[in-house]
């Protein structure tokens, strides 16, 4: 066996946990070397894959299979207790969003990480080629002061088999499932989220939990937009945000990303947005941030941050105003090495 090899356990072997085991095992060096799953067709699957499969972390732990690092892809509620048992065990974890269902659950998991067992939540967005350029264009004025965005996360998709719409393993709906990738991208392009409001939309789906939301957040800087979140409604633009400033304005898209600076021709930044190469530069920028405590691409602040929105803007569901987001405190970092705080 190479003891070189950055050995990865995949908790959680459904969609996005294949997703992240595709990205590890593109990533020269590393290898998905255990999956935990309690789902017996799951483990088969990872046996088919020629992977080691365990029900639970305990006979993980039983294997001796030396792991460096986890991906938790498992559902929402389990991400506290599962989280803590690998950091306390010096396995560092990257995270699926959100990293809990409560704020308090969120800023338990984080007290539990350390320099040694750092947590990460994954940020796709923050990951995508089209983000990073907009992020620096806006750190450049060239669009002036932003003012405005719009976004849109809705994607159709038949939620009545998944786990996601069943309220006991997922904290919510697509609120809960698409709400904080949504705040954070806001976040991580123009500032932390302020306040939010979320307005109910009718159903399409009989699901136990909402299908649909639109999703309205003001932020410290003052910058107010909305986003739609929904697994019922198609995005037929292909542009899941907007951001219109005193001197233009940028839309990033899936299928293409514009600069629009008002007088001038518009500008392609980006051509066809990839999700994969996404994974991919978040997995190799967690194994540096394991190896060395650098490129810390998203702070423990902006992770406990996302469960923040997500509890103002259930709440402003029950109770139909705006509501104040958590001010969350500085960022901390793990390791004495000035680690980046977000990519650029």
């Amino acid at each position: 066996m190479n003891q070189n090899l950055f050995q990865v356990a995949i908790v959680g072997f459904g969609r996005s946990g294949m997703a992240h085991a595709s990205a590890w095992n593109a990533l020269e060096g590393a290898r998905v070397a255990a999956i935990v799953d309690d789902s017996v067709s799951a483990r088969q699957r990872a046996h088919g894959l020629g992977i080691p499969a365990f029900e639970d972390l305990n006979a993980l732990a039983q294997s001796c299979i030396r792991i460096d690092a986890a991906s938790l892809c498992t559902p929402t509620v389990f991400h506290e207790t599962q989280a803590a048992s690998l950091l306390s065990a010096g396995i560092p974890v990257l995270c699926e969003t959100p990293a809990a269902s409560t704020l308090e659950g969120a800023q338990r998991i984080m007290a539990a990480a350390s320099a040694t067992a750092p947590l990460q939540t994954i940020s796709r967005y923050r990951h995508l080629s089209e983000v990073r350029k907009a992020r620096a264009l806006l750190a450049h004025g060239v669009i002036g002061d932003p003012v405005l965005f719009h976004g849109d996360l809705s994607q159709t998709e038949d939620m009545s088999e998944r786990w996601n719409s069943v309220p006991q393993f997922s904290g919510g709906g697509v609120l809960m499932a698409q709400g904080c990738e949504a705040a954070d991208l806001v976040r991580f392009l123009i500032s932390p989220v302020a306040k939010a409001q979320c307005v109910p939309v009718q159903p399409v789906q009989a699901l136990g939990v909402e299908d649909s939301a639109l999703l309205l957040l003001n932020t410290e800087s003052g910058v107010a937009g909305n986003v739609t979140l929904s697994w019922s409604l198609a995005n037929n633009t292909g542009v899941y945000l907007s951001i219109h400033g005193t001197k233009g304005s940028i839309d990033l898209g899936y299928q293409e990303s514009w600069l629009r600076v008002d007088g001038e021709a518009p500008v392609r930044i980006a051509g066809e947005s990839c999700m994969n190469a996404a994974y991919r530069r978040m997995v190799t920028n967690f194994r540096e941030f394991c190896l060395t405590g650098e490129d810390q691409w998203i702070a423990p602040s902006d992770i406990v941050a996302g469960a923040a929105v997500m509890e103002s803007a259930y709440k402003s569901l029950q109770t139909g105003r705006w509501s104040r987001v958590t001010p969350m405190p500085a960022a901390r970092v793990y390791s004495s090495v000035q680690a980046a705080a977000a990519c650029s």
